[in-house]
């Protein structure tokens, strides 16, 4: 008895210890794992935002014959990290919307060779009532307050005048205009809004290009990078590459009207800082609150 006792005794403790070392191990990793992930965490939360807005605009009366312009000895290109400006109307167009996305499911099967319309495979059949929820291809609407590079209403425009005028002048035309907020990074982790405007021919609009918004080395001012070109109305056929490009970098105050000139094209632009607010808890409450709790009697 007292053998099964003491035999006992040793294989629980045994077991007890191997339990602590994989759960001091799996601490460890967690550990590590969280110190991993702490740089990253302050980068983000570190990062300062603005809120950027653009016009761009063409002259109709700039004479090409004047200008001496610099041939274009290859395509022009985009900034690196381009990407296009998220618009609310795009996410809304029923047309974006993927069967998967609507119904929780496949409706339909890849096109296929078959011979006749009896030899097509039936449809996966509708189910009634709303789709059931996927985690894994849940559909969100883009947050205006928080998240970056989501086209800003009209209520939160300056440049609505200075549009406005462009418009109505003879001597312009307004080509490219948008709000947006953003992180402000240095240069190698910076990323490009790629714009377009004009005249389109079906492949490609009259203007093309895109605008980087980046702190200076000591970051006390955004620059922005411009990369812009637009169709020559003067060159001829045998011109490979019939564009006017506009390549301008400038540093810029913040709450400042900045204007890049060019003989072709034109930009203004303005930049403000931008707090993004703290996200709501399930309680209502947001991480800015403070809830103070009265003495108990």
């Amino acid at each position: 008895m007292k053998l099964h006792y003491l035999f006992t005794r040793v294989v629980v403790a045994t077991t007890l210890n191997g339990l602590l070392r994989v759960a001091m191990a799996r601490t460890a990793v967690f550990a590590l794992a969280s110190f991993a992930l702490v740089p990253t965490t302050l980068a983000q939360e570190a990062a300062r935002w603005f809120q950027v807005e653009i016009s761009i605009f063409s002259y109709t009366n700039f004479d090409t014959d004047a200008e001496r312009w610099e041939a274009i000895r290859q395509a022009p290109t985009l900034l690196p990290s381009a990407r296009q400006l998220i618009r609310m109307s795009d996410e809304l167009a029923l047309s974006s919307w993927s069967a998967e996305e609507a119904t929780g499911g496949p409706l339909t099967v890849q096109a296929q060779n078959f011979q006749t319309q009896n030899d097509l495979p039936l449809a996966a059949p509708v189910q009634p009532g709303p789709a059931p929820f996927r985690a894994e291809n849940s559909f969100r609407l883009p947050d205006i307050a928080r998240d970056a590079f989501v086209v800003l209403p009209n209520s939160e425009h300056d440049f609505l005048d200075t549009n406005r005028t462009l418009e109505r002048s003879p001597s312009h035309r307004l080509l490219f205009h948008a709000a947006w907020r953003q992180p402000v990074r240095q240069s190698a982790r910076s990323t490009a809004i790629m714009v377009s405007g004009g005249n389109n021919d079906g492949a490609n609009h009259e203007m093309e290009g895109s605008v980087r918004f980046r702190f200076n080395p000591n970051e006390d001012r955004v620059v922005i990078d411009a990369r812009i070109w637009i169709e020559d109305p003067a060159a001829d056929a045998t011109v490979e590459y019939p564009f006017i490009q506009l390549i301008q970098s400038r540093d810029m105050r913040s709450n400042e009207f900045h204007y890049l000139d060019h003989p072709s094209l034109g930009i203004v632009v303005q930049v403000k800082p931008y707090t993004v607010p703290p996200l709501e808890t399930a309680s209502g409450l947001n991480d800015a609150t403070t809830v103070t709790t009265p003495p108990t009697q």
